[in-house]
């Protein structure tokens, strides 16, 4: 699991710059932005002043909208932000030489209401915080958006863990994030499956037992290779019988990879007892696997099931 929910949420931006272009867009009403370009800038505000400004985040964005964000993301209310996010804001305009704003994200309703609220500056001065709230969060469940923005895909899923209609956005969601790297990838199936709601993950860990394939061209070709023995098999010893037999090899392969994946190398205790496995207790480890901490609490989850 995700240590940290916030850190978990700024490393989005850290990993996409434009998601925060995304959000803007979809904050402020407006279309899909062209040709822009963000680059993460110094989140370090700290000038001749006894405190320090540190941000979550700072993004410039370049191109058809000239922008920095200064990124935040509110888990709850903190009534010394107030003080803060107009510091951030006056000071990374002031470095950038450029149009700024604070970009504030949040999952909890009222947080994003209380974060909305205008801050005055002075007798003639405002500041407002664009803010994103789980209402704000679009549901992506257009295939091809969610490629191209596996991190606004994830977000779309935590923010609306609750509703029946992310179950839809949760399946989008795991075949976008396939193919990104397996550090990212971990994080993001341990966020999926940590936010929804219990009734709806049951359903998505169906969808990752039916759909999931192992990534390595080793298990891809073992696979392979347990289809065509099972069709050999199956003309000696019954199809039926023989295909089976292969399925529960291809699906022995495939648990391997997600407890090596998500835990490293198995030790030889773990080895027999995958080896040993019934094709029963290999689905119920998958899907133990899918969100267990460790590999000893998938394990004791598939005794406890038996």
């Amino acid at each position: 699991m995700p240590s940290s929910l916030h850190e978990a949420l700024v490393s989005f931006f850290r990993a996409r710059p434009l998601l925060a272009a995304e959000l803007l867009a979809v904050a402020q009403g407006l279309a899909p932005l062209g040709a822009v370009e963000g680059v993460m800038i110094d989140t370090d505000l700290s000038e001749a002043v006894p405190a320090e400004y540190r941000a979550d985040a700072a993004i410039l964005l370049r191109g058809a909208l000239e922008l920095a964000l200064v990124i935040e993301v509110q888990l709850q209310q903190d009534q010394d932000k107030k003080w803060s996010w107009p510091a951030y804001l006056t000071l990374t305009r002031a470095r950038q030489r450029c149009p700024a704003a604070v970009l504030v994200l949040t999952l909890d309703p009222s947080t994003a209401r209380w974060a909305a609220e205008p801050i005055s500056l002075g007798p003639d001065a405002m500041m407002r915080p664009i803010v994103m709230g789980p209402a704000q969060v679009p549901l992506v469940t257009d295939p091809a958006q969610a490629q191209a923005s596996p991190e606004l895909a994830v977000l779309s899923v935590i923010a609306h863990g609750g509703e029946p209609g992310v179950v839809e956005v949760g399946r989008v969601a795991i075949d976008a994030i396939a193919n990104v790297d397996e550090s990212r990838k971990r994080l993001y199936t341990d966020l999926i499956f940590e936010k929804v709601a219990p009734e709806f993950s049951r359903i998505l860990k169906e969808y990752v037992m039916e759909n999931w394939q192992p990534r390595s061209e080793f298990l891809r070709e073992l696979n392979a290779e347990a289809r065509a023995e099972a069709l050999v098999e199956g003309q000696a010893i019954g199809e039926s019988r023989g295909v089976a037999i292969g399925e529960v090899r291809i699906l022995r392969s495939n648990v391997g990879e997600l407890l090596r994946h998500r835990f490293g190398a198995l030790s030889p205790e773990h080895e027999a007892r995958l080896q040993s496995a019934s094709f029963d207790t290999l689905q119920g480890w998958f899907k133990g696997a899918l969100t267990a901490p460790s590999i000893d609490a998938a394990l004791q989850e598939l005794l406890e099931a038996k």
